[in-house]
């Protein structure tokens, strides 16, 4: 896994420093914007606004890439490499995704640094009243966030892998991959939605009472479906990559 891992690093090191060094860089320059006009909230909330804007794109590019890191593989002459490693399809697509959280954790070490950085200049009576406001529990959240994130870039992961496997070289691979995709979203909807909330929530609602319904059903098993389809398509895909693919 190492050995693969290394090889994901050396394809897109230079774009993976780009990008980061891209946003610290950027960060630096809105916060000293925001530094040298103290008590100026209007322009540090306006900085700070700028700068969770460019982290949300360089969100999105790291989503992007994450499922590009297999499409390529896929559809592009670098599968020919990657797929006569002596490597099993878990591994492959492990270190992938892998290399993908280590971007995930690199975003959000940055984001929530640059944040917090930003915070100190806006009027600390405002900023204590609008985080009482908020009713969020962290860890749920967190959890949440990343069980949606892979299951998200798994789903599509396994719905390249079919296409691939099923339509070698269609022209119309790429339309066919995103109608599964969406053919998957809609059977997750019906099933978690149609079946297992309702059932989730009939069951607490007996136990706890309405207000832990809500939380739960909400929160954790949401993380726990997310986790258990996240299982699912890793399994699945790694499969098709190491049985079913021709190269």
């Amino acid at each position: 896994m190492m050995t693969l891992l290394k090889y994901e690093i050396l394809r897109r090191w230079k774009w993976l420093a780009f990008r980061y060094i891209a946003l610290i860089g950027l960060g630096v320059v809105f916060y000293n914007r925001a530094a040298a006009t103290p008590m100026q909230y209007e322009i540090a909330a306006a900085s700070m606004g700028k700068f969770f804007l460019i982290s949300l794109i360089v969100f999105v590019i790291i989503l992007v890439e994450g499922i590009n890191m297999l499409k390529e593989d896929l559809f592009e002459q670098s599968g020919y490499l990657t797929f006569t490693l002596p490597k099993p399809g878990r591994s492959i697509l492990f270190a992938k995704n892998f290399l993908l959280l280590i971007q995930l954790i690199l975003w959000v070490i940055v984001s929530i640094q640059f944040g917090s950085m930003f915070l100190k200049f806006l009027p600390l009576e405002e900023m204590s009243q609008f985080m009482s406001e908020i009713d969020l529990n962290i860890y749920p959240a967190i959890l949440f966030f990343l069980s949606a994130f892979f299951n998200f870039v798994l789903m599509v992961q396994f719905s390249l892998t079919l296409t691939r496997t099923l339509l070698y070289r269609n022209k119309y691979s790429g339309i066919i991959s995103v109608g599964i995709f969406f053919l998957l979203a809609y059977l997750i909807e019906q099933f978690y939605y149609g079946l297992f909330l309702v059932r989730v929530q009939h069951i607490y609602s007996e136990i706890a009472g309405e207000i832990q319904v809500d939380l739960i059903s909400a929160g954790y098993s949401s993380v726990v479906m997310n986790i258990i389809l996240s299982v699912i398509f890793f399994t699945a895909t790694a499969y098709l990559l190491e049985r079913k693919i021709n190269i």
